[in-house]
């Protein structure tokens, strides 16, 4: 429990909150919609990631730390890379760019910019 109140403080803090609800919902459209995809990295070390089921590996378990992934000094958006097949690319941005032009927020602003961005996203054909 220590863990995560550490990771959501360190979310809070960065003003990331909006970015990892960006990609759980990223991420759980594509598995709606039959499209393989999962975080893979350094993003795995968040138990965030886990719970969010953006990634599938319980950080835990595995002793990872999730300083390699985001610590309260960084100012640019942590990476999460996802691979997708190229046939569910497009729908997947395309519902994630529609989902983050609404958010108001200061900070959701880099996660509408990630969210537009194909190339922060790992294309596996």
């Amino acid at each position: 429990m220590d863990r995560l109140k550490l990771e959501l403080t360190v979310i809070e803090k960065t003003g990331f909150i909006s970015y990892f609800l960006i990609v759980g919902d990223f991420i759980r459209y594509g598995h709606e919609h039959g499209i393989a995809c999962v975080a893979r990295g350094s993003a795995a070390g968040s138990i965030v990631t886990f719970l969010l089921e953006i990634s599938n590996v319980d950080p835990i378990r595995y002793g990872l730390l999730f300083e390699r992934f985001l610590n309260p000094e960084r100012v640019n958006p942590p990476d999460i890379d996802i691979d997708l097949p190229t046939t569910g690319a497009p729908m997947s941005l395309s519902m994630s760019a529609r989902n983050t032009a609404a958010i108001p927020s200061r900070k959701s602003s880099r996660s509408a910019r990630w969210a537009r961005n194909p190339s922060c996203a790992t294309w596996a054909g």
